[in-house]
């Protein structure tokens, strides 16, 4: 068996310096020596998407990035992005509208992507080999699926659905719903006609990509989650274009399940607490709104200190009498940030305090 070392793929030396900024997370297996490699919250959120951060989501090596013999044992889906994040001075390039295309159902479990381990085929989910989900998953796998021979060099991918793993979408029983096979040298879609389970369900309402994002933004139901469109290239040995269209009723239930608003993200940029609590498990269609909401904050937070920090240094030696008049008439400046400032205080809470912002959330249309 010839396998696909990392290094044919993908710049080594930079997804050694990914691992180490924490903008990729590699964990290893129990026991098998394997490694999972996963972007982080980070790297969504900065969307900087090069090929090293992208293909990392649930890519499976044979051993450590210093390995040069390290092969790979599965390539799952590189990022794809929603289809407001295609074109000028966004994250992804033009979408290829002149190709055929294929809409499927985007379903709303859990990733779960096949491997060997050494002894038999397993299944682990984005970013982890030992989740319960990839755990349920493996147990599915042998229980139902134990006689499906894999390809070599070709990563089997699926969707685990449960009662119990539901985010919004409920799913009476579980199962593996089959996605698509991926070769591991090139991430090219390859058929796999083997599967005797459940396929993911294909959409044939239309050919007309335009209808299409116009059907995902005025459904009215969330029992569903979206569609996955897959761009289908002429040569069929290249990596297929692949987009999310989230039908808006979905995104409106996400939202509000998970609660993001300007208030939250203020609360947990004032407490200084680290934007991976509330990044985990958002949609990306609210990455923008997260990072736009950010910078505001931030900015307005570093210059009301800026400002008092130089209102300050124009009274710092003077007479406190005559500084504090100075103060007092300036305008320039929050007044007690600048006494604050004056005296030696931390105004970093007061700060925050005077940038709380009026309550606003993410819009959920495409």
């Amino acid at each position: 068996m010839s396998h696909v070392l990392l290094r044919e793929i993908l710049d080594v030396s930079s997804l050694e310096e990914l691992v180490k900024t924490g903008l990729v997370r590699m964990r290893p297996h129990e026991s098998a020596g394997l490694f999972i490699l996963d972007y982080s919250a980070q790297a969504q959120y900065a969307r900087n998407w090069t090929p090293e951060i992208s293909t990392s989501r649930g890519l499976i090596t044979s051993g450590p990035l210093s390995d040069p013999k390290t092969y790979v044992v599965a390539r799952p889906f590189a990022k794809f992005g929603n289809v407001g994040e295609h074109g000028p001075n966004q994250p992804f390039a033009e979408l290829p509208l002149r190709l055929p295309f294929e809409a499927t159902e985007k379903m709303d479990g859990s990733l779960a992507i096949a491997y060997f381990d050494g002894e038999k085929i397993a299944l682990s989910t984005r970013g982890s080999f030992h989740s319960d989900q990839a755990k349920a998953a493996s147990a599915l796998w042998a229980r139902r699926f134990g006689d499906v021979v894999v390809p070599e060099n070709v990563t089997l991918l699926f969707e685990y659905i449960a009662p119990w793993n539901r985010v919004i979408v409920a799913y009476e029983q579980e199962d593996l719903v089959f996605l698509a096979a991926l070769d591991n040298r090139t991430g090219a879609d390859v058929e796999f006609t083997q599967w005797p389970g459940k396929r993911v369900r294909v959409f044939s309402g239309t050919d007309d990509f335009t209808e299409l994002v116009d059907i995902a933004r005025s459904d009215p139901n969330p029992t569903d989650e979206g569609f996955v469109v897959r761009f289908v290239p002429e040569d069929v040995t290249q990596p297929s274009v692949r987009v999310k269209l989230k039908f808006s009723e979905y995104l409106r239930v996400h939202r509000l399940m998970s609660k993001i608003s300007s208030v939250t993200i203020w609360e947990h940029l004032s407490e200084g607490k680290p934007l991976d609590e509330m990044l985990d498990g958002v949609p990306d269609e609210f990455y923008e709104f997260i990072q736009d909401t950010v910078s505001e904050l931030t900015g307005a937070y570093e210059a009301l200190l800026a400002a008092a920090a130089a209102v300050r240094d124009q009274v710092r030696g003077l007479d406190r009498k005559v500084a504090a008049e100075i103060i007092s008439k300036q305008t320039t400046a929050d007044k007690s940030l600048a006494f604050g400032l004056l005296d030696g205080l931390d105004m970093s809470k007061q700060a925050w305090k005077l940038v709380r912002p009026k309550h606003s959330v993410p819009k959920y249309g495409q």
